[in-house]
């Protein structure tokens, strides 16, 4: 039986149209996964002020699925737009978080640190261990006006006739130290007219005062 002269050409027709979709489809894959996600506002804002190190609230990893269902990784934080994160890097990051201040990113001056359960932000040149040092400090500061705040806000017998939101307000406004010296340890709260006087337990008749500046008061 004669062959058809049109059946060559037509398989290669075919197969020109296969590998013309795959080369397409393979742009359209390159040029999903080079394209990165829109970005939030908070992304567009300038990194915080001043440089110190402090907690980024922003800051945090976004995955999604571009052409294929293909998983991509960005990093982004305040005045940080997203940045491509490979799965072996993170991978990596998320290990090293756990023991050790790591450089997320960096965009200008300003650089983001992952430490434990945390994304820091500063803008000052920081090395791991001066990240690691503020972090820790900032934890005993923490602590230490943690311990100050539950004496002095608890329902101490001492103080029965003032209400515990007033003691609250008292101690914000003192901001946690002696009226006087300014000292942070050994603090009570004082009446400015006496209750003997019949002086209220209000807040504008309270004050913050260490014991030995209450002494001296009364």
């Amino acid at each position: 039986m004669p062959s058809n002269p049109q059946d060559p050409l037509a398989a290669a027709l075919g197969m020109l149209t296969l590998l013309a979709a795959a080369l397409l489809l393979l742009a359209l894959a390159s040029f999903a996964l080079r394209r990165p996600p829109p970005n939030p506002a908070f992304t567009r804002r300038p990194p915080h002020g001043g440089g110190a190190l402090r907690p980024d609230p922003n800051a945090g990893f976004l995955t999604d699925r571009g052409l294929l269902f293909l998983p991509r990784r960005f990093f982004l934080a305040t005045g940080c737009p997203p940045v491509r994160v490979r799965a072996r890097d993170h991978a990596a990051l998320d290990r090293a978080r756990r023991t050790r201040p790591v450089k997320v990113a960096q965009r200008g001056r300003a650089s983001w640190w992952w430490f434990e359960d945390a994304v820091y932000a500063e803008s000052r040149g920081y090395r791991p261990a001066d990240v690691l040092a503020r972090v820790v400090a900032e934890r005993v500061r923490g602590e230490a006006l943690a311990e100050r705040t539950l004496l002095l806000t608890s329902l101490n017998p001492r103080h029965p006739r003032i209400p515990a939101e007033v003691r609250r307000a008292v101690f914000e406004r003192d901001r946690g130290r002696c009226a006087h010296c300014g000292g942070a340890t050994d603090l009570n709260y004082d009446h400015v007219v006496p209750l003997a006087e019949g002086g209220p337990s209000t807040v504008g008749n309270l004050r913050v005062l260490c014991r030995p500046c209450l002494r001296i008061a009364h």
